[in-house]
């Protein structure tokens, strides 16, 4: 069996131990640190010799250092052949992305021979990648990617407790959780700011409703500020209970699209997105307060 046999074939064995975590409602449980055990897990189970591994130790190419999550060498037909891994469950696609630049690298390190980029995450991150091996001067890299729909993964439960904790470090605020429909709101007064899960697969909208009188003078002012503030993209709830694009202000609009994540990048995205709308609804209850 040769290197790129092995790797897929316990690569595979990961696909299966998470898919069943997915089915007994225990996806929810899973981590990269979870994905990387399952991963070597497997590794140990293939028909080949593992002379040497580490994890996270250090590396030096040129001036810069790294710490590869998982290192092996491993004998193939007589030959000792090194390989370096990089996994990523989930998070963020920048970050996904730097791995994956990391994988590239390390053939720069010269002792490598074989680099892999593994992760599981949302079903529209598979395009992303290469889907071939990239072949580099006798150092060969692939990113072997399972994509899944988040619900199809962890159900809605966890998504709404990641909603909700993604409004509480953000807003200084009480909030609403609407599980069975995927919402987490203010508390509804002049508008409601709203953290929707059901509208866009593997992403969480940001969405203010106004409850001004439709029409009136004050709905007016609110959508010429918003306007003027750069939030433009009007949305509207459908007999589906979910938002979709309309041409008009129906009272509705989108303030952002967010990873639903409660990671620092996501945090700050989420706070200069209401920061910016924190001078729009001056005047209007209940006070739009940050959380520092």
């Amino acid at each position: 069996m040769n290197v790129r046999a092995f790797v897929k074939s316990a690569w595979d064995k990961v696909i299966e131990d998470f898919n069943e975590a997915c089915k007994a409602g225990l996806g929810c449980y899973w981590n990269e640190e979870v994905l990387r055990l399952s991963f070597f897990k497997h590794l140990l189970e293939q028909d080949i010799k593992i002379t040497w591994f580490s994890a996270d130790v250090e590396i030096w190419i040129g001036a810069e250092q790294y710490r590869p999550d998982l290192t092996i060498d491993c004998e193939v037909n007589d030959e000792i052949k090194s390989c370096v891994f990089e996994f990523k469950f989930w998070g963020n696609l920048a970050e996904w992305k730097e791995a994956w630049d990391r994988i590239l690298r390390y053939k720069d390190a010269l002792y490598f021979d074989y680099g892999y980029f593994l992760a599981i995450g949302p079903s529209t991150r598979v395009e992303e990648f290469p889907r071939e091996v990239e072949k580099l001067d006798g150092y060969e890299a692939e990113a072997l990617i399972y994509g899944m729909k988040w619900k199809e993964a962890f159900g809605l439960a966890p998504a709404i407790v990641i909603a909700r904790d993604l409004a509480r470090k953000t807003l200084n605020m009480p909030l609403q959780v609407f599980e069975a429909v995927g919402w987490v709101s203010t508390i509804p007064d002049d508008y409601a700011i709203l953290f929707d899960l059901r509208s866009k697969e593997d992403k969480l909208l940001l969405i203010l409703i106004s409850r001004l009188e439709t029409g009136s003078e004050e709905e007016k002012e609110l959508e010429k500020r918003l306007r003027e503030t750069g939030f433009r993209e009007y949305v509207y709830l459908d007999e589906t209970g979910t938002f979709q694009p309309c041409d008009t202000f129906k009272g509705c609009i989108l303030l952002g699209e967010l990873e639903i994540n409660t990671y620092k990048e996501n945090v700050q995205r989420a706070k200069e997105i209401l920061a910016r709308l924190k001078p729009v609804l001056n005047g209007l209850k209940p006070i739009l307060t940050l959380r520092n």
